[in-house]
């Protein structure tokens, strides 16, 4: 790859060379035209890939029975992946056009290697939300706090794509990173406090089947009582029945006291519990004729029962 880069952005000084300009000359014009020689081929890259993979992926995604094509085409993967392939042809280029100018050099590769992280984190993004969505519409998953984990996922990647552009930027090595960090870790845990309980009542939640998506919940001590509309990573939106929204921490699901209706919803029932007062006066054995009096309501109400 980098004899064929040499050989595709070096002929132009020796052949100025050749013609008879001073080595200033011959270095700043050669640098020019495969300067504009680059993004000329990188656009043509990036228009051959944008052609191919959206309009191969688009066709794909009709021909298909499966949904997740479709998903990826809205959520525009193949357009992210044909941004990434012409910034790594340059991030190759790059060095063998600014070899002898070391500081420009250092300076553009960084530049596009950052570029590279975050569109390499915005294809996954993409990727994750595109598996949300088409497990979203699996009945199976529909009441699964599936945001949190895919929030989880990403953070995570993020902080490895910052750990990255921060050991570009600074030429640190990961290891030296990695070693940084667990000094300043007590720091992260306090930024990030709400997220890691967040986390953990997600995984406690969804492992308990403590609440699903759909399910009515009553929690006093926020006001909430209705239906579960969303679980994030952070909140869990409520749906109450006058159409407000009210929205919980989810760690409070797992430190605090709420009640769920749904084992009442699934019985097709509702057990109602009553104080009736009875004066103890009016309690006596019936005579003969209420009793038949008695007998006779019951197969009324037995023949319209039955319908006999």
């Amino acid at each position: 790859m980098h004899q064929k880069l040499e050989s595709l952005f070096g002929w132009l000084y020796p052949l100025l060379r050749k013609i008879g300009l001073g080595d200033t000359v011959a270095s700043y014009s050669s640098l020019l035209v495969n300067m504009i020689q680059m993004i000329v081929l990188a656009y043509l890259i990036y228009m051959l890939f944008r052609l191919v993979l959206v309009t191969f992926m688009a066709v794909i995604a009709k021909k298909t029975r499966t949904n997740f094509d479709d998903l990826l085409v809205s959520n525009k993967t193949a357009k992210y992946i044909s941004y990434l392939i012409p910034f790594l042809f340059i991030y190759k280029s790059v060095p063998v056009i600014l070899e002898n100018y070391v500081y420009w050099e250092a300076f553009f590769g960084k530049v596009v290697g950052i570029y590279i992280v975050v569109l390499t984190l915005w294809i996954i993004r993409s990727i994750l939300k595109s598996i949300r969505d088409y497990m979203k519409e699996k009945p199976k998953y529909s009441d699964k706090p599936i945001d949190s984990f895919i929030q989880v996922i990403m953070i995570m990647l993020w902080i490895f794509g910052i750990g990255i552009i921060i050991s570009k930027i600074f030429d640190i090595s990961t290891n030296a990173l990695l070693g940084t960090l667990g000094a300043v870790s007590a720091f992260v845990i306090l930024i990030f406090r709400d997220t890691i309980l967040g986390f953990v009542a997600s995984v406690q939640v969804a492992l308990n089947d403590m609440v699903r998506i759909g399910d009515w919940i009553t929690f006093d001590k926020f006001g909430a009582d209705g239906d579960v509309i969303e679980i994030n990573l952070a909140t869990v939106k409520v749906r109450n029945f006058d159409n407000t929204t009210t929205t919980i921490p989810t760690y409070s699901l797992i430190s605090d006291s709420f009640r769920n209706w749904r084992g009442m919803l699934d019985s097709d029932g509702r057990r109602i519990k009553r104080s009736i007062l009875i004066k103890s006066k009016s309690i006596r054995f019936l005579n003969d004729d209420e009793l038949l009096k008695l007998k006779r309501i019951q197969l009324i109400s037995n023949s319209i029962v039955t319908g006999k």
